[in-house]
């Protein structure tokens, strides 16, 4: 029996009898004996890796070993098509995560092996993303975001499963507002999708919200209708002012044709504007309906949206007095 077999055997002792049980009761013939040997490779009932069973169990220390002993089985999929990643997000297990990511770091930290692990989708189509959310675990998802942004694929963030859903869409309907956030600050393009039914998450927000205390207006953001706008714009510039987002669209910014030459410093601040853009914008669109996002979902910048909001409105308001000047001027 070699280190793996003593540290996993009591817990394969009661997968057996758990597999077993199950068998027995859907009449089924039963698994063969699961034992471990030197060979990492060897795959258990339903295509899993001694990987995955660990992983599964939530057994960081094994999990640690047998990375050691054998990382290509990072990307190996069950019969289900999960990854370890797969089964660790769906399971919530933080530690097992955080052990994945670091030796999918390790072995090539400019190879792109992070990305090329948390991308990978199973039968469903769903990434480790979709199952983390699915399962409420925020500190799993939180890890994931943070590492998918990192590699500079925030785009996988607007993906959708073999179902139709986004996992902003996801996010909304499991009541996981704080996920809502960090999805929308890091790919605002993810409120464009339309799902089943062609929903929006918008859709699906509005829907949920009767149901769901706080969704995709979870800073408590004044909504904006045809006949509050100065009074929008008012709440609108205090809410950012307390987010420290105001200031890129008071002053803008202009995007660097080359950011190669830039220093760190400047780097540094270009980063912490964008940044708060991103803030600012994801907080604009959460206090308009679909119609009058649809108007200024071509803006680029925080900036850009709320000058075409004011054009907009500042015209509807216009026509509305002369509406009325004129009105009076027949009486």
């Amino acid at each position: 029996m070699n280190r793996i077999q003593r540290k996993l055997g009591l817990d394969m002792r009661g997968v057996q009898e758990r597999m077993h049980e199950l068998h027995s009761r859907l009449g089924l013939p039963q698994p063969e004996i699961l034992s471990l040997n030197d060979n990492t490779n060897f795959l258990i009932p339903w295509n899993n890796t001694v990987l995955h069973l660990a992983v599964r169990m939530g057994n960081e220390s094994v999990v640690e070993e047998l990375l050691n002993l054998n990382t290509p089985l990072l990307t190996e999929k069950n019969i289900q098509g999960n990854t370890p990643l797969h089964l660790a997000a769906s399971s919530g297990h933080v530690g097992v995560v955080e052990s994945l990511i670091l030796h999918a770091n390790g072995s090539d930290v400019e190879s792109g092996r992070v990305y090329e692990v948390i991308s990978m989708r199973n039968v469903k189509n769903d990434t480790p993303l979709h199952e983390a959310i699915r399962g409420g675990h925020d500190g799993v998802t939180s890890l994931l975001v943070k590492e998918v942004v990192n590699a500079n694929h925030s785009d996988l963030l607007a993906s959708i499963n073999e179902a139709g859903e986004s996992l902003l869409s996801m996010a909304i309907d499991v009541k996981r507002s704080h996920i809502v956030e960090e999805i929308l600050e890091a790919e605002p393009s993810s409120l464009l999708h339309r799902g089943p039914n062609d929903q929006t998450p918008l859709h699906r927000a509005i829907e949920n919200r009767r149901k769901m205390t706080t969704t995709t207006s979870h800073f408590d953001v004044f909504q904006l209708n045809e006949n509050n706008f100065e009074n929008w714009r008012i709440k609108m510039k205090t809410l950012l002012d307390s987010k420290n987002a105001w200031e890129v669209i008071e002053k803008g910014y202009t995007m660097p044709e080359d950011e190669s030459n830039l220093s760190v410093t400047q780097m540094k601040y270009l980063n912490d504007v964008r940044r708060k853009d991103k803030k600012a914008l994801t907080l604009i669109y959460q206090a308009i309906d679909e119609k009058t996002f649809e108007k200024i979902s071509c803006a680029s910048t925080a900036k850009e949206a709320w000058e075409l909001l004011e054009h907009s409105y500042t015209t509807v308001d216009k026509v509305r007095k002369m509406y009325v000047f004129n009105s009076l001027r027949i009486i």
